[in-house]
């Protein structure tokens, strides 16, 4: 984990969260200050008056700050290579923050925004992969407690090879569906062995133990995997 990346990545969620507030708290006195009909149409625009010029100081102070702190933080993280172990508590932080804002911290390209990938030891290699998919707001550690990793466990007790997947829970499950099945493409394709059939095991967000699935050629399984 980047240091200097993550500390931008921290401040600009905080910004945004300070244009996310000012903009309730305007829609709030907007709505209060407009006594709009019961049937009528809801009111639109910013707040009237002082009000509306007191929240657009804020937006503009704000954005002014931001811009000055960004680039700051942009230039020291040009500079800083310096990367920190990923301890548990930090990563349960950021995957947390991924799975409530993982939507918005991607669209707006924050580095807390976790990308997708598969861990695996290819070195210990077989035919038959055991995928682990974590659920909402976690990431792929949370299959070790106190020592013991569960999925290896299981992997190991029937053969397979263990690989986590580790993603932005916060996304859309449609699209960390399509993105999962084109990282198993690749997955296969560079696997070190002929892949016979890979089986997955997760948690929340309806997980639990798949059948077994033979391997296909890449193109039919995505193609399947899309219809």
């Amino acid at each position: 984990m980047r240091i200097a990346q993550s500390v931008q990545g921290a401040a600009r969620l905080g910004f945004d969260t300070v244009d996310g507030v000012t903009n309730i708290v305007e829609g709030m006195y907007r709505n209060i200050s407009a006594f709009p009909l019961p049937f009528g149409r809801a009111p639109e625009g910013g707040a009237r008056g002082i009000a509306g010029l007191v929240h657009e100081a804020v937006r503009q102070v704000n954005g002014a700050v931001r811009q000055g702190v960004d680039a700051t933080l942009t230039q020291v993280a040009e500079h800083l290579e310096y990367e920190a172990p990923d301890s548990p508590a930090a990563l349960a932080l950021v995957s947390a923050l991924n799975g409530v804002v993982g939507d918005h911290l991607e669209a707006t390209d924050n580095p807390l925004a976790i990308p997708m990938e598969l861990v695996s030891e290819p070195a210990d290699a077989g035919p038959d992969i055991l995928v682990m998919v974590h659920g909402l707001a976690m990431h792929h550690s949370f299959f070790t407690w106190k020592g013991h990793n569960h999925g290896e466990a299981v992997a190991r007790s029937h053969g397979y090879s263990p690989v986590w997947a580790h993603y932005n829970s916060g996304r859309h499950i449609a699209v960390n569906g399509h993105e999962l099945a084109d990282k198993l493409e690749q997955l296969v394709d560079d696997w070190p062995v002929p892949v016979r059939s890979i089986r997955f095991i997760g948690f929340s967000m309806g997980g639990g133990w798949s059948p077994a699935a033979p391997c296909m050629p890449p193109a039919s399984a995505a193609t399947a995997g899309r219809r």
